[in-house]
């Protein structure tokens, strides 16, 4: 599907605006509000999904040493 809606820069913004910020399983501190992390993982499939269609129409993969 090649819209050419997505592009790198806005990829880039929303790595940027929205990082991973989840920490590891085991590493989620006690009380933790289950809310907010759901809502942190909402914002990372996001941006994955917009990635993923970015590489699918453009063959771009997210790799700094080809920046």
């Amino acid at each position: 599907m090649d819209y050419n809606l997505i592009s790198k820069e806005l990829i880039k913004y929303l790595e940027d605006k929205f990082p991973d910020r989840l920490p590891p399983y085991a590493d989620v501190p006690p009380g933790t509000d289950v809310k907010e992390i759901a809502y942190l993982q909402g914002q990372q499939s996001v941006v994955k999904l917009l990635t993923q269609l970015y590489e699918d129409d453009h063959g771009w993969t997210n790799n700094p040493s080809e920046n």
